[in-house]
């Protein structure tokens, strides 16, 4: 395989990564454009089970990180041990699920020096309407940090689940990766979806793989 060359960018980036397709196709475009990347991913406590799910996926899809980075002559990035938080609430519009997760990555920032904290969010994801509590942002900002690196929610929100995919299946089929077959997405609390879906994320994935005309 011809490598390519290798670019220079200083620019370093928390990023939070799940395991999940967007986060995944998220950490790649990073790579490839040469930044510092750090991963981080904040457990969930009151859904063990999608979390211990994402922790198989990461652990997979690591390596094929690695062979990615090599391939383009990129930085490997860096790993955080997890975060833990419990959310509360029973959906996006009626908790302030995505402030907890932020303030979780929040934590993390005090002497790294980042330049950008980064979340993917794609067309048609749940949390695309959603908007973050910016009083409480701003008064986090205000007590911790100084100066405080700009939070970039969605830096992929103009790319397509399907898009994601072809995107990741094309890495696999020129490294010999697994990106596609070791993601996760399943949000079950309990025993994961299966064939039956389930969760949004699995009835969308699944609506992706029709659309692309794939068999998973």
């Amino acid at each position: 395989m011809k490598k390519h060359n290798k670019r220079t960018n200083e620019k370093k980036v928390l990023q939070f990564w799940t395991g999940g397709a967007d986060s995944t196709y998220l950490l790649l475009q990073n790579l490839r454009c040469q930044y510092n990347v750090t991963c981080v991913y904040v457990s969930i406590l009151n859904n063990r089970q999608k979390c211990d799910r994402e922790a198989a996926a990461r652990a997979k899809l690591k390596e094929d990180v690695k062979i990615f980075c090599k391939y383009f002559v990129c930085p490997e990035p860096q790993y955080y041990p997890d975060s833990s938080i419990a959310i509360y609430g029973e959906s996006f519009t009626d908790c302030p699920m995505p402030q907890q997760i932020m303030f979780a990555m929040f934590s993390l920032l005090i002497g790294n020096d980042f330049e950008e904290i980064q979340m993917g969010v794609v067309l048609g994801d749940s949390m695309r309407g959603v908007h973050f509590n910016e009083a409480i942002v701003d008064a986090y900002k205000e007590s911790t940090f100084h100066p405080f690196p700009p939070i970039t929610y969605h830096p992929i929100e103009d790319v397509s689940k399907e898009a994601i995919y072809l995107t990741l299946k094309g890495y696999d089929d020129v490294l010999g990766t697994d990106f596609i077959g070791h993601l996760t997405c399943c949000e079950q609390v309990e025993e994961p979806c299966g064939e039956k879906k389930k969760c949004h994320p699995c009835l969308k994935q699944a609506e992706v793989f029709h659309n692309l005309k794939w068999d998973k």
